[in-house]
């Protein structure tokens, strides 16, 4: 079944991924309707499949160079 849904991967809710992630449940909610975070729609529910939250912030983190790592400058060697 590679293309349907797998129900046995885990559904988040909003407060879930709001601690996973530290953030505010206000910036999910946010962050999930101008679609920088992917959801489901479950009748009234917003759920967050952790497969795909994983898969989104990973491609993310590879998108964008790590803030973590200093920049090198040719005045900063010396």
């Amino acid at each position: 079944m590679s293309d349907g849904v797998r129900l046995d991967h885990q559904l988040l809710t909003a407060r879930e991924v709001a601690d996973l992630l530290r953030l505010p449940v206000s910036t999910v909610y946010e962050l999930a309707r101008t679609g920088r975070l992917p959801y489901l729609r479950i009748g009234r529910a917003m759920r967050f499949s952790q497969r795909d939250l994983e898969a989104h912030l990973g491609e993310a983190c590879r998108a964008e160079p790590s803030r973590a790592e200093p920049s090198v400058r040719r005045s900063d060697v010396g």
